[in-house]
């Protein structure tokens, strides 16, 4: 407490206001600096708002297809449009991403049917887990499986139904999707 004490009355006020005066300054000059370096990319900002981005373009794409299937279906007189224009996309894109769902099924299938002697390896070298993994790389090999082929197939659809839930979204955004579709009175 003495030293406290001691340290307190050795400081001399007008020194804490000069450090306090300086310090104030220094965030004035700070902030007119962040300020000054904040507006260039609020600029760059505004400009670049209007350039879609390689997502964007695939989303844009993907917009101009479903205008393009509903001025169709619209030009043959077909009610209800714009949901048999999204019904008619997403069957075109289940059909051709069809080959990457039958590759994970197939994988899929294989790595049930190996599962019985997998658990035998990990029961057999439960105690050991190098040889464990040496073992069951050794039998992926062996039965010329790849234990990845069931993932990268849906990372690769997963931003295809991203970009047509994006463009649809965009689209009832528009206010396009106010027509009916069968028992739905709007699609918006």
């Amino acid at each position: 407490v003495a030293q406290l004490h001691a340290v307190v009355h050795a400081v001399d006020p007008a020194q804490i206001a000069a450090v306090q005066a300086d310090a104030m300054q220094w965030m004035a000059d700070a902030q007119h600096l962040l300020a000054d370096a904040a507006a260039p990319a609020a600029d760059a900002a505004a400009q670049n708002a209007d350039k879609p981005g390689l997502f964007g373009n695939f989303v844009n794409l993907i917009q101009g297809c479903l205008v393009g299937i509903h001025g169709a279906l619209k030009g043959a007189g077909v009610p209800g449009a714009w949901g048999l224009s999204i019904a008619l996309f997403t069957i075109f894109i289940k059909g051709v991403t069809y080959p990457l769902n039958y590759k994970q099924m197939a994988s899929t299938i294989q790595m049930q049917a190996m599962q019985p002697k997998l658990k035998a390896l990990q029961a057999r070298y439960a105690n050991d887990p190098q040889t464990m993994n040496e073992k069951t790389a050794q039998l992926y090999k062996d039965e010329e499986v790849n234990p990845l082929a069931g993932c990268l197939p849906t990372l690769v659809q997963i931003p295809v139904f991203i970009g047509l839930y994006r463009s649809v979204l965009e689209l009832a955004k528009k206010d396009m999707l106010e027509e009916s579709f069968l028992w739905i009175p709007s699609l918006q």
